[in-house]
């Protein structure tokens, strides 16, 4: 069992601190979706844990093997870690096939081990017979199949993705999410995945660690992140959210620094509420709407179904939950 540990790592640019004492575990069973805003140090994380950039302090370890810490920094190319990127980085003078073949190549492995990883690997992303096609003739999403396929085709240790699926279609996403969860699942390897796509995190995630300013400041399962955030930047980044602190009229106070949420499903539209509202926008969702309220000054968003309500129509609504968060 060989769990992915990093603790304390720093990393700088240009003496300026991208990420900060970072500490973080992942199970080899785990698939853990690092979310967070762009520009936050999550990409930044897997550049370092592959051997890509050097930190400037702290310890990375795979099942017990030093990656870099003390005066141990092992090289890229001998950490067996698969990356996906999320601009594909396939060579453009190679097709499919030898894309795919490289990294066992490099290894020197034969010819005859090479044609059957390869080929098995095809079949699995469904990329058989495009073997001699060169990637300036792929789709987004069959560029990305080669990148997965040539990130595992080496037997990897650890599964790093960034961003994987940043510039593929709506349509595809849910499709090559699949495929990434079974082939990690038959890989049995730990696997860390960044997005800043809340949806995909919770699609794909057995744990979500949400990041923000180099540093991790929630870690949970996708259920303990949206309905227990542990403060206001977490509340508002993952999910919509409603966040109030005596701004409803009549409405609940909260404690000094802190502030109150209610998600959307937290509050009830009912004729007998204490509070009201004008309905300012109505975004239908199959058999639920959502009901953009105006309570005085502040802005509510309510799930609620399909009803007789209407936009610039009076509404009168209950909270049905509240959590307090710190400000």
């Amino acid at each position: 069992m060989k769990m992915l540990q990093i603790e304390k790592l720093g990393v700088s640019y240009a003496q300026a601190a991208v990420i900060r004492d970072l500490t973080l575990a992942v199970r080899s069973d785990e698939l853990l979706v690092i979310l967070g805003p762009s520009g936050c140090g999550k990409s930044t994380l897997l550049y370092a844990v592959a051997g890509l950039l050097k930190p400037c302090g702290g310890h990375i370890a795979l099942g017990g093997e030093t990656f870099f810490g003390g005066r141990v920094n092992i090289p890229a190319e001998k950490r067996r870690v698969g990356f996906v990127f999320q601009d594909y980085s396939l060579w453009p003078h190679m097709n499919v096939y030898d894309n795919i073949a490289y990294p066992l190549r490099v290894r020197k492995c034969k010819k005859t081990e090479i044609n059957a990883r390869v080929g098995a690997l095809l079949k699995a992303v469904n990329l058989s017979g495009k073997e001699r096609v060169f990637p300036h003739c792929l789709s987004g999403g069959e560029k990305q199949r080669v990148a997965l396929a040539r990130a595992i085709v080496a037997d990897p240790v650890l599964l790093l993705l960034d961003e994987p699926l940043a510039n593929i279609d709506a349509a595809l996403k849910t499709q090559l999410l699949s495929l990434i969860l079974r082939l990690r699942s038959e890989l049995g390897i730990p696997a860390v995945y960044v997005t800043h796509d809340q949806r995909e995190a919770f699609e794909i995630a057995d744990s979500i660690a949400v990041m923000d300013g180099g540093r991790i400041l929630q870690r949970g399962t996708p259920r303990q992140i949206y309905e227990q955030p542990v403060n206001r930047f977490v509340a508002e980044f993952v999910g919509e959210n409603n966040l109030l602190c005596g701004t409803v009229p009549g409405g609940p106070r909260c404690g000094t620094g802190k502030v109150l949420m209610a998600r959307p499903e937290d509050i009830r539209i009912t004729e007998n509420g204490r509070y009201h509202g004008k309905v300012e926008r109505i975004v239908y969702r199959g058999n639920r709407s959502s009901l953009y309220i105006a309570a005085e000054e502040t802005r509510l968003v309510v799930d609620a179904a399909c009803g007789n309500a209407s936009v610039g129509g009076e509404v009168r609504f209950e909270f049905d939950r509240l959590r307090e968060l710190d400000g």
